[in-house]
């Protein structure tokens, strides 16, 4: 009797280090997968808009973009509405070809209403940079409801995969080349994005009746330069 109460606490101890080895081994896997940059769980954004009708890559309609795509310059962009203040890095006429830059800078302004933006700043297109502000009204951040209604599932997913942060701002850069879009976060200060290098500091300020917020803007047109 008392050896097959020794066999049995015996098999209760195996029995819970094979336990107790499973958890260990599944909590390694975890770290490892975690090392390699493996996430098991990735959150896919769906959209009820077509590709066909998708304002980058497909045929849109109801923007200004179409009338700047081709352009090698980037505007600022609310995606929650998908107005746009272009910005005239490089100069094109009326018919899209590339032109001359004229010396000297522009004063740019744009509002877009009461839960819009407002984008102001000056722009030099002969030596190829842009110093503005862009301010937020609406205090939601990004709304995946409205944004859906612009940019199929796939483009969606690919401007939202960018961001270091999933509180995401309504504010964004758009390349009229590349018909790409870059979000603006807080902690993100400067980042490079295509032949553009933008400089971005997120800035708020207190008044009595309200919270202005923002980014302090400076982006400079920096493509590579060619071999000597």
């Amino acid at each position: 009797m008392k050896s097959r109460r020794i066999m049995e606490a015996v098999a209760i101890l195996v029995l819970l280090l094979c336990v107790a080895g499973c958890g260990k081994q599944e909590e390694q896997e975890t770290i490892r997968k975690k090392k390699n940059g493996i996430n098991p769980v990735k959150i896919v954004y769906v959209s009820d808009t077509p590709e066909s009708e998708c304002q980058l890559c497909g045929a849109g309609k109801g923007t200004l973009l179409p009338a700047y795509w081709g352009e090698d310059n980037v505007g600022i962009i609310d995606v929650n509405t998908f107005e746009v203040a272009h910005l005239m890095l490089n100069e094109y006429d009326d018919y899209g070809n590339r032109i001359k830059p004229r010396r000297g800078s522009s004063t740019s302004y744009l509002s877009t209403g009461e839960d819009g933006m407002t984008v102001w700043g000056s722009e030099d297109s002969s030596r190829g940079y842009y110093s503005g502000e862009a301010h937020m009204r609406n205090e939601k951040g990004l709304e995946l409801e409205k944004v859906s209604k612009f940019l199929c599932t796939e483009c969606l997913n690919e401007m939202l995969n960018q961001c270091y942060d999933d509180r995401y701002l309504q504010l964004g850069v758009v390349n009229f080349k590349t018909r790409k879009i870059r979000l603006l976060e807080k902690n993100v200060k400067a980042f490079t994005f295509d032949d553009f290098y933008v400089d971005s500091d997120y800035y708020e300020k207190e008044y009595e009746t309200n919270t202005e917020r923002g980014f302090q803007l400076l982006i400079f047109y920096c493509p590579p330069r060619d071999e000597i």
